[in-house]
């Protein structure tokens, strides 16, 4: 079994989605995908739950996010520079329990 780690602070948002959020304005997938990994999700008190929510936005691509053995990290990272393609490092995967550790 596989762990994956997530860092909210490397999360890439628009301008204002925070603000969003705050005011409600959340699609109902959102809480669907929140729903389905909950109890998957380790995570300190202190994250506020309005974070946690718009990390499982339903209005992203999850089809973007890769996972790269770290011997192809930076053969991955040269073509997308080369291609100036925008990427984000926003965790790690590691060995241990089917969790998600969701970091600040």
């Amino acid at each position: 079994a596989v762990s994956a780690e997530v860092r909210f602070s490397d999360l890439p948002f628009f301008e204002g989605v925070e603000s969003q959020v705050l005011a409600d304005n959340v699609p109902a997938g959102s809480f669907n995908n929140l729903k389905f990994v909950r109890d998957s999700l380790d995570m300190e008190d202190a994250i506020p739950e309005h974070h946690v929510l718009m990390a499982a936005d339903a209005q992203t691509s999850g089809g973007l996010l890769l996972a790269v053995p770290p011997e192809r990290e930076g053969r991955l990272l040269e073509a997308l520079e080369a291609r100036g393609q925008s990427f984000w490092r926003v965790g790690a995967v590691s060995e241990g329990p089917a969790r998600i550790r969701f970091l600040p």
